[in-house]
């Protein structure tokens, strides 16, 4: 998969914020709560039937694909799923990166927030992890104009003052905060894989269920 695809920057941890962690999957995870009790109440199974919605009448042939015990059962692993892989996003996802929407508010936030310090820390990581280095897929001029490389020596050890710093290697420590940024997004596929499939599958059980209802309700409205 090439990370300068369209899918790979959907499969970064980035995109799998928007995937997971969002107000649907929160929403969906309190359903295992309550989820047990639906299951384990006979009165409640037997009244999820969904007929009526479906304008099915005594002696009609059922409009679903799928029987009411078994929606209520695709509905409740499905957001069993969708918790688990949010757990294991917030667990595994590096939360440091997430706080920016992509690599050039990340620079920004380095620029105005972080210290001489955390600015000297931030280049000593990039230089002696981050291969290859990825800023090259979105600007290649970038890269022939501040080249990194994993021999290169640090040119910020020296700086104390982090006006010093910024006055002459602004652009630099802004190359190198988006470099750190697309490092992080991109690390880890080992989780984002199963945390993906995860997330699909769940998705998936909770739409069927869905989607059976409103086809049933359209062919009613239709014929």
């Amino acid at each position: 998969m090439s990370e300068g695809s369209l899918f790979s920057q959907i499969f970064r941890w980035d995109g799998l914020s928007a995937f997971i962690d969002n107000g649907v999957v929160k929403l969906a995870a309190t359903i295992p709560l309550i989820g047990y009790l639906i299951l384990l109440n006979d009165e409640i199974v037997a009244s999820t039937t969904f007929h009526e919605i479906a304008g099915y009448r005594e002696g009609d042939r059922s409009p679903f694909f799928i029987e009411g015990i078994a929606k209520l059962r695709l509905s409740f692993f499905g957001s069993i799923f969708l918790l688990g892989a949010f757990v294991l996003f917030r667990i595994s996802s590096p939360r440091a990166a997430l706080v920016s929407v992509d690599d050039r508010q990340h620079a920004e936030r380095v620029l105005n927030l972080y210290n001489a310090l955390e600015i000297r820390a931030l280049e000593q990581e990039v230089l002696s992890t981050m291969v290859p280095k990825r800023l090259f897929l979105m600007n290649p001029k970038e890269l022939n104009e501040f080249r990194l490389a994993s021999t290169l020596e640090p040119r910020l050890q020296g700086v104390t003052q982090k006006s010093d710093l910024l006055r002459s290697y602004r652009e630099y420590i802004s190359f190198v905060a988006r470099e750190w940024w697309l490092h992080k997004v991109n690390s880890r596929i080992y989780c984002r894989i199963p945390i993906f499939s995860i997330a699909v599958a769940g998705y998936s059980m909770m739409l069927l269920p869905t989607s059976d209802v409103i086809q049933a309700v359209l062919r009613d409205i239709l014929t």
